[in-house]
This record gives C-alpha cells, sequence and structure tokens, in this order.
C-alpha cells in the first residue's frame, strides 16, 4: 500500500534525524495524507503548474476538442505569441550572457548556488553534487541548458525533459536557478529553450513555480498560465514540521 509505504518511509527518515520532510500529492491522494498520515498542507505561497501552449491546435486536440472555429482561434494565438516571445525576449537575446546545450554541469556551479541561495530561508541545494545525483544518475533523459557570462562563469542553468502525453509532444522544465540580479540572464536562457521547442515540434512547455518568486514574475511576463495549484504537504511530526 502505497499510504502505508509514505508514512514507514516518514517514521525511518525522522529516526535518521531528518527534520523536514514534504511532498507533492495528487488531488485524489491528499484527503489520505491529511487525515490518516499525520501530514499538513503549506497553502502559502502557492507552488502553481504553469504551462505555455507553443502548438495550441495540438494541446486542444490531445484533451479532444477539434473543431473550425477552434483551428481559426489557434492560428491567430499562435501569431500574436510568436511576436509576444520576441518582444519579451528580444534584449536577451542580444546580451552577452551565452546559453550552451551540455551533457554534465560545470565545476563552478557550486558558485552560483553560493551567490543565490542568500536570497532565500529555505531552498534546496543546487550544488553538483545534488544535480548530478538528480539529473545525471537516472535514466529519464534530461537534457542541460548552461548560462555562461563573457568572463566564462556560470550564471545560470535549467533542466528540462521531453515527454508526449496523450498525443501531445510536451517538454518540462524540471528545475532552474539563475543569477537573480539580472534578469536577461533567464530571459536568455528561456529564450533559447524556446528555440529548442520550435526546433523540436514541442506542443506545451510547462514548470512548477512557487507564487510571488521571481521566477514566477518572469514566467509571466514570458506567456506561462497559472493553471492550477500544486498541493504541497510536509509531516507534521518531523523537527520543523512541529
Amino acid at each position: 500500500d502505497i499510504s502505508c509505504n509514505a508514512y514507514q518511509r516518514a517514521k525511518e527518515a525522522i529516526q535518521k534525524g531528518i527534520n523536514f520532510i514534504y511532498g507533492f500529492p495528487n488531488n485524489n491522494s491528499l484527503p489520505g495524507y491529511i487525515k490518516h498520515l499525520d501530514y499538513l498542507q503549506l497553502n502559502r505561497p502557492a507552488l502553481y503548474y504553469l504551462a505555455r501552449p507553443l502548438n495550441l491546435k495540438n494541446v486542444l486536440k490531445s484533451k479532444g476538442i477539434n473543431f473550425f472555429p477552434i483551428n481559426i482561434f489557434c492560428s491567430a494565438f499562435g501569431l500574436i505569441s510568436s511576436i509576444l516571445i520576441k518582444i519579451a525576449t528580444n534584449r536577451a537575446r542580444k546580451s552577452d550572457i551565452q546559453v550552451y546545450q551540455v551533457s554534465s554541469f560545470p565545476d563552478d556551479i557550486d558558485n552560483l548556488w553560493s551567490y543565490v541561495a542568500s536570497n532565500y530561508d529555505i531552498i534546496l541545494a543546487r550544488n553538483k553534487k545534488y544535480l548530478n545525483w538528480r539529473f545525471l544518475a537516472g535514466p529519464h533523459g534530461f537534457i542541460i541548458f548552461v548560462a555562461k557570462d563573457k568572463q566564462g562563469n556560470t550564471v545560470g542553468y535549467s533542466v528540462v525533459r521531453i515527454v508526449q502525453i496523450n498525443k501531445r509532444k510536451e517538454v518540462i522544465i524540471a528545475d532552474f536557478l539563475t543569477f537573480e540580479d539580472n534578469p536577461e540572464v533567464f530571459n536568455k536562457v528561456m529564450s533559447t529553450i524556446l528555440d529548442f521547442c520550435c526546433s523540436n515540434h514541442i506542443d506545451l512547455i510547462s514548470t512548477w513555480c512557487m507564487e510571488r518568486n521571481y521566477y514566477y514574475k518572469a514566467f509571466l511576463k514570458l506567456g506561462f498560465l497559472p493553471l492550477h495549484k500544486i498541493p504541497v504537504i510536509y509531516y507534521a511530526k518531523s523537527e520543523i514540521g512541529k
């Protein structure tokens, strides 16, 4: 039973001295975690599923929506969307920041992590050891983009993967971190990913992001839509949970 396994794992984590345990259940399993497994829901700040259609016609078709007036609307949407993307990323495309698709994380990724971490009270450690474990040790086929300034220093990165959902081709942005005092870095990373999506005929690009976050506002400017909230829970009997 998945719920019993989750409860047992939480107890084992407490015994090992882990101070905070959290997760992202789907809406069907959420009530069970709250009522029976000693978890509480974290409501603020809210975590959102953000998405940006690149081929709205295929996205709607994958949901069984396909008739003539919608096709006309999708064509107009695609044209307007392309113009807005170019406006939003035009300055970044001309900047000195260069973004590369790479097969491994650079050695100075820890410098980026150390610099950005000071902006947050709580943030998962994005050092090279964690990133290698999270994205390179498994079989999921993650694609890594790294941003460099003109001195060759790493100033940002993003990790994506391509998935097939129903009949649509989707890019999921699994992780991202950039120098936040220079908005052009994030915009340049995203413009590179958008170019990558267009070259690979992607229908939808999506990610998760906290509300009122630096990146949340940046995603909205690039045309991402907050489609629904993601439940966030934490184990109430952990040290920080108490």
